[in-house]
């Protein structure tokens, strides 16, 4: 008897949905507002909550994409927008805003351990931020942009075969509905010039998380034109440089206001299953166009980009160059086939050391055993990206499993602990920071 091999094909996954090895693009959170998706006893798509140890307040929207990057449900993302428009706009507050982007084998669900993380990290952050006192909601919001990383979850479906499927997806989720997403939220935290000075916005994504992110911000359209806020700014500020050059002049500080301000405070990539393309055109760019507008603040940021890596991250060190390598993405990656950060000619600082040399950026890591200790970050000084100026605006570096233990281990208190110095160091984030804690202060 003959078989047929779809018919066989169609029942193996029908087997694999019913066994629940198959994870179903689906919406799991309702917007507040939506009573018949609450019906379904979903979870709110919007969370209050308090912080660990301070009992500071944060929040957290849940926005939700199918792998066509469409929203599940536009509510989703028009409460964020209201959200972050309300705290801009309002010059009362100083908002500390963080926009982040899961990654591989993650979602929406409470399950998920990026939620988990995330909502650690939000607390964290929460902790060390003064609460406002007029009451009309917390400081510190949280837009968690979510999209089907977990497809199958046993192997080898889990990690061999989704990988390329994922990969594709993330590009698409990002140059499509997350683009836009970023977009509007981005909108409203720069559309008030003065409020974006009160303001302090991070963009963080993990993973594959940092792939969609990157397409997002810093993408091209058909065209091989800039659309994203990152591709763009970087546009705008390279022609300039490039006209100064020609003119042999640097740029005076009449045209340096001009131009457009930065469109986030920190790009913050962890564990990153992207390619460094974009990282190394970024970093020349830098180099040479702040030669003629050093007064910019890009060329004084110190960081303005963060691309960190575990050493004993098999995904991205060992899993995602092997398949690259198999079928690259030659449109996106070109043959760049390794993440910035598991590029050693790329570092800009060496893996974190115990110490704390006076002027260092330093922080503490709790071991398994016995009190925490203080480590630093060392700067490799010869590869300074502006040495007149001596800052550099991309931090690229390994660190090593008692910060990041593999590939999911993101957001833990030692992560977090130097995310938090990094702020610390950051002139904006203090400066925001210390407007917050004067209009609590009595």
């Amino acid at each position: 008897m003959r078989i047929n091999c779809g018919v066989v094909f169609a029942c193996f996954l029908a087997s694999v949905a019913q066994a629940q090895f198959l994870v179903p693009d689906q919406q799991y959170r309702c917007p507040p507002s939506d009573g018949v998706c609450k019906s379904t006893h979903k979870p709110s798509a919007f969370e209050v909550g308090l912080s660990d140890h301070n009992h500071h307040p944060y929040t957290i929207n849940y926005v939700e994409y199918t792998d066509k990057g469409t929203l599940w449900a536009p509510q989703e993302l028009m409460d964020a927008v209201n959200q972050v428009t309300t705290v801009v706009n309002d010059h009362s507050e100083h908002p500390l805003i963080v926009l982040y982007v899961h990654g591989w084998q993650n979602n929406a669900s409470d399950s998920s351990g990026d939620v988990v993380k995330f909502r650690g990290f939000m607390s964290r952050l929460a902790d060390d931020y003064p609460v406002s006192p007029s009451g009309k909601q917390p400081q510190v919001v949280g837009v968690y942009l979510a999209w089907r990383g977990l497809t199958f979850t046993v192997e080898p479906f889990k990690h061999i075969v989704s990988y390329w499927p994922r990969r594709q997806v993330a590009k698409d989720v990002g140059r499509t509905g997350i683009y836009d997403g970023i977009n509007q939220i981005g909108t409203a935290v720069n559309a008030d010039q003065e409020g974006r000075k009160n303001t302090f916005f991070i963009l963080a994504g993990h993973s594959f998380g940092a792939r969609v992110l990157e397409n997002a911000i810093d993408g091209l359209d058909r065209n091989k034109k800039p659309r994203g806020m990152l591709s763009t700014y970087f546009d705008s500020i390279h022609h300039a440089a490039l006209q100064a050059r020609d003119h042999k002049s640097a740029l005076s500080e009449k045209e340096l206001h001009a131009l457009p301000n930065m469109p986030a405070d920190l790009v913050v990539y962890v564990n990153a299953a992207t390619s460094s393309a974009k990282s190394i055109q970024r970093s020349r760019e830098i180099r040479d166009d702040c030669r003629e507008m050093q007064g910019h603040p890009i060329c004084n940021a110190d960081p303005f980009y963060i691309a960190f890596t575990s050493t004993n991250d098999l995904a991205t060190g060992l899993i995602m160059p092997i398949a690259n390598l198999v079928f690259p993405d030659l449109v996106s990656d070109k043959l760049h086939l390794i993440s910035a950060a598991n590029t050693p000619w790329l570092h800009t600082h060496r893996a974190p050391e115990v110490g704390c040399p006076p002027g260092s950026l330093c922080f503490e890591i709790a071991g398994t055993s016995g009190p925490p200790a203080q480590y630093y970050l060392p700067r490799i000084t010869e590869k300074i990206q502006v040495p007149s100026i001596g800052s550099d605006a991309f931090w690229i570096f390994n660190v090593h499993s008692n910060l990041v233990n593999g590939h999911g281990d993101v957001w833990n208190p030692n992560v977090e602990n130097m995310i938090a110095a990094i702020l610390k160091n950051n002139g904006h984030f203090a400066a925001v920071r210390q407007a917050a804690a004067l209009a609590v202060s009595p």
